[in-house]
């Protein structure tokens, strides 16, 4: 299968003139380094390499996504964890230390981290504007009308999502999507960020997630593979060393496999 992950557009005009000129970055008082002097986007793109990430957000609270953060939470003690959902009730479920779904050991990894660097979110906007890495696992159903209903997949939240992360996000991003369906989905987020705002800068990543019923928690501790894909271009490799170096916590090196996307 060739992923085709489709990232930040190089070289495109916009009102700025070519973006291989100079832009102005204004991200607020993020903290970034970014906020109201120009910069080229050499120096941008070497931003995302040089970031020590404090805070992951993940939106999206359902079987991937949970289990996924809290073993993210585990191995990375030091970084703030956030899963943020638009249902309160799954929300409150794994906040109170009940995860709203049952796979062995997943309690324990929850509980262990709770409170400390792991917690859960009913705030998704307000969470997009203090996050350095956002995972993206929204469902991807089967279409119920229309063009393709009953076999196509219905792309209608993660298109909803890109554009909530477009309109909050208040610095560069990486935006990682867990999809079993990556081409479809970092097509439908491109099209999305195509349009952002133009002090915005986001790599879009594919990292997608390989869990059977029963044994997902063994699955994410002890993978055969994680496979991350991105694109050939400064940014988009340094924004994959970032994500590699997440992994790396607990996968060994040899079984984590980047990917350069076509564009």
């Amino acid at each position: 299968m060739k992923l085709v992950i489709i990232s930040d557009t190089h070289g495109r005009h916009d009102e700025l003139g070519t973006l291989r000129g100079d832009v102005l970055i204004h991200c607020g008082d993020s903290g970034n380094g970014f906020s109201g002097h120009p910069y080229d986007l050499d120096r941008l793109d070497a931003w995302f390499g040089q970031q020590e990430f404090e805070r992951i957000l993940c939106i999206g609270a359902g079987y991937v996504g949970g289990p996924t953060m809290a073993v993210i939470a585990k191995h990375c003690p030091d970084v703030q964890v956030v899963v943020a959902d638009v249902n309160a009730e799954r929300v409150a479920a794994w906040q109170s230390g009940e995860p709203p779904i049952f796979e062995p050991g997943l309690r324990d990894v929850v509980r262990a981290s709770l409170g400390r660097n792991l917690r859960f979110s009913g705030d998704v906007e307000p969470e997009i504007a203090q996050a350095e890495m956002i995972f993206v696992s929204v469902n991807t159903p089967t279409k119920t009308f229309g063009q393709g209903a009953g076999r196509a997949a219905d792309l209608q939240h993660w298109e909803k999502t890109a554009r909530a992360i477009r309109q909050h996000a208040r610095r560069p991003v990486i935006v990682v999507e867990k999809s079993t369906l990556p081409v479809r989905t970092a097509e439908a987020m491109e099209r999305i960020f195509r349009t952002r705002r133009p002090e915005q800068r986001f790599e879009v990543l594919s990292n997608p997630e390989f869990l059977a019923e029963g044994t997902a928690m063994a699955d994410l501790e002890r993978p055969d593979r994680v496979l991350i894909g991105g694109a050939e271009t400064p940014a988009g490799q340094a924004a994959m060393r970032e994500l590699v170096d997440v992994y790396a916590r607990w996968v060994p090196r040899e079984r984590i496999l980047d990917m350069f996307a076509q564009r």
